[in-house]
């Protein structure tokens, strides 16, 4: 057996004054002497110890220390050898020493002496008086007082002592259990208060009528009401009545299930502030099994409330910012590509939301991106929300969405990833724009752009043909009149052919200003029109005649119905229209070849066709030739005169008729003008 330091000593395990009395009586009654002795020496009691030893050789300082030796050298054989043992001290009496164990622990012994196993030599006795200055009478009269015991009765008592260690083990080991648990209780008395003392949770115990009974000072933090207002008064003092009607009913079902856990309770404190609290309580019962109370814990979370509180706001704010922002918003998780979030706007550009079947690798298809312009479907990989999902930031303006019913919104997209705290992409997210009547104002800006930069060159194309078309009849009409001065002068009479020579200057230089003053007016809508009943194949005829006087060189060709073809028009602007597209002809169209005229009717539509055979209209021309002061830059433009207004007033002419002018031409095989009326 190994013996370890004692947790206890002796005296704290056994009845010290019952058992000093107990072996008082044993020793009046059988003359059994006894000692009970710790490990540390102490005598916890004494019965029948001898006067030899107790007036004598514990009193004489020099055989006091042989008392002393003695009863180490029992204590420790028995400590060693954890069993009876019988010493004969160096003075001659004899001892026997039972070792005390308790739970393992070698706490005392159980001493019994003095006495002699055989008559005592007197000599001996008489020599030690002598030798230590004891009164000789006295010290061999104590001497005759010592008993001396039988091998037998040494046995017997020697037994009685044996139980009676044990039986002082056993009441030591009771005891020491009894210590332990109390110990134990009170660790888990101090714990548990020291606990609840110093808890930021609140820490309550009440009677079975909910009135507290112990109230820790986190609740005087909390509720800022002295514990001594709160002790003895139920929850439900602190609620309004509302909550406390909701929270007896409460209180009634612990009562029933013996306990609940995470029950949230509103309390309001001494400054009118609204408490929040969750519970976690028990039932206590008593001794007979009947509920003595309750106790438990509660945590205030008013904090995370206001919190709570304070994220729903923001978020609500957020959702709300997020459906009213003018761009969509749509976002994804990472990795597998999941919507999450897509907001109205973004709803409208798409013409659909959040949609289940989406993922990473078919958010192309599922919301059908294609390349604007084409039904080539947009890589997914190239797509802004998918770049975000690596990590990369992505910005295009060539995606087109196309919705269920058919449409197409051009889009521009930035995305990017979101990311947490760590740095971890959780999610990726784009701002899109439908630019689709962005993108037409850009292309009709653009076009505005190149039509002024046009007219600008037409503009300073018509000053520079303006100038030399108005100059050259002015210089003409100038020289004729110096002429017909001078022949004035010297007397001579100006015939009729000179004043016919006269004429074609200035009837070219009224025609350019009456094409000026003609295109002014159409576009500002001042000119009104004087529609009478007329023969469309007369007025043609008319037309084509006026021009085989002035080129009787060409061959005018005409093909109409044989009958009249009436309309209601303005016959004088109508033969200016014919007028021009003949002279166009007349211009355009190499010498020795014909100009045809046709006059169609289809229903109640009249389709007027001037035929030539010259050059033909430049592509480049083409898309501008109604427009005022254009003019083409072949040789036999070049050559011919005019302004390029002609084409232009023509248009204003017909349209002001509701009726259409348009031309058919290919490049180097002449071109056929014609108008439509009703």
């Amino acid at each position: 057996m190994v013996f370890m330091p004692a947790e206890y000593k002796l005296k704290d395990l056994i009845p010290v004054p019952q058992i000093q009395a107990l072996l008082d009586t044993l020793n009046e009654t059988c003359g059994i002497p006894s000692a009970i002795m710790d490990m540390e020496g102490n005598i916890l009691t004494a019965s029948g110890w001898q006067d030899i030893c107790v007036n004598f050789h514990r009193k004489c300082p020099a055989t006091e220390q042989f008392c002393k030796n003695s009863d180490l050298i029992l204590a420790r054989g028995v400590a060693k050898t954890a069993a009876l043992m019988i010493h004969e001290c160096y003075l001659g009496l004899t001892d026997s020493a039972i070792p005390i164990v308790v739970d393992d622990q070698h706490l005392g012994v159980v001493f019994t002496g003095q006495f002699f196993t055989r008559e005592p030599d007197k000599d001996r006795f008489t020599q030690q008086a002598r030798q230590f200055g004891f009164d000789e009478k006295a010290y061999l009269e104590a001497l005759a007082r010592v008993p001396v015991i039988s091998e037998e009765r040494f046995k017997k008592n020697l037994k009685f002592l044996v139980h009676f260690a044990e039986m002082l083990a056993s009441r030591g080991l009771q005891h020491k259990r009894q210590l332990e648990i109390q110990s134990r209780i009170k660790k888990s008395d101090a714990l548990y208060r020291d606990l609840a003392e110093n808890s930021e949770d609140l820490v309550w115990q009440s009677d079975a009528e909910g009135r507290y009974t112990y109230l820790n000072p986190a609740w005087e933090k909390t509720f800022g009401y002295p514990i001594s207002e709160m002790l003895g008064r139920r929850f439900s003092d602190f609620q309004e009545p509302e909550a406390a009607a909701r929270d007896d009913r409460g209180y009634l079902v612990l009562l029933k299930r013996g306990s609940v856990r995470g029950y949230e309770a509103t309390h309001r404190g001494r400054n009118g502030r609204i408490i929040h609290l969750i519970f976690n309580a028990k039932v206590v019962f008593d001794e007979n099994g009947e509920i003595a109370g309750t106790r438990g814990t509660a945590i205030n979370i008013s904090e995370r409330k206001r919190v709570e509180e304070a994220l729903r706001k923001q978020n609500a704010l957020m959702n709300t910012m997020l459906e009213n922002l003018p761009i969509g918003i749509f976002m994804v998780s990472v990795p597998d590509g999941v919507p999450l979030i897509a907001n109205e706007h973004a709803k409208r550009i798409m013409g659909r939301g959040i949609m289940p079947s989406a993922t990473r690798e078919n958010l192309s298809e599922v919301y059908r991106a294609y390349r604007a312009g084409t039904q080539i479907r947009y890589p997914t990989s190239e797509m802004p929300i998918v770049m975000g999902m690596v990590g990369k930031f992505g910005h295009i303006d060539d995606m087109e969405v196309e919705k269920p019913d058919g449409s197409r919104a051009l889009v521009e997209i930035i995305g990017c990833p979101v990311r947490d705290d760590q740095g971890k992409i959780w999610a990726s997210l784009v701002g899109f724009l439908d630019i689709t009547e962005r993108k037409a104002a850009e292309q009709a800006i653009i076009e505005s752009k190149e039509t002024a930069e046009r007219a600008s060159r037409m503009k300073s194309q018509f000053l520079d043909v303006a100038a030399h078309e108005l100059r050259t009849p002015i210089t003409a009409f100038s020289l004729m009149v110096q002429v017909a001065q001078k022949r004035v002068e010297q007397g001579h009479v100006i015939d009729q052919a000179f004043l016919a020579r006269l004429r074609v200057p200035v009837n070219r230089l009224s025609r350019l200003v009456s094409d000026l003053l003609d295109l002014s007016r159409l576009e500002r809508n001042m000119v009104s029109l004087r529609r009478e009943r007329t023969d469309v194949v007369q007025l043609i005829s008319e037309s084509m005649e006026e021009f085989r006087l002035q080129s009787p060189e060409r061959n005018f060709i005409f093909t109409s119905p044989s009958q009249a073809v009436e309309l209601e028009l303005d016959p004088i602007r109508i033969n200016q229209v014919l007028s021009n597209l003949l002279d166009n002809a007349n211009k355009y169209t190499p010498p020795g070849r014909p100009i045809e005229v046709s006059l169609e009717r289809r229903g109640g539509v009249v389709r007027v066709s001037v035929i030539d055979q010259g050059a033909g209209i430049s592509a480049e021309l083409k898309t501008r030739l109604f427009s005022g002061f254009s003019r083409g830059t072949s040789e036999a433009t070049v050559r011919s005169s005019g302004l390029g207004l002609g084409l232009s007033v023509c248009r204003e002419l017909i349209q002001l008729h509701g009726g259409k002018i348009d031309f058919i031409s290919q490049e180097g095989q002449g071109s056929t003008f014609y108008f439509e009326l009703s």
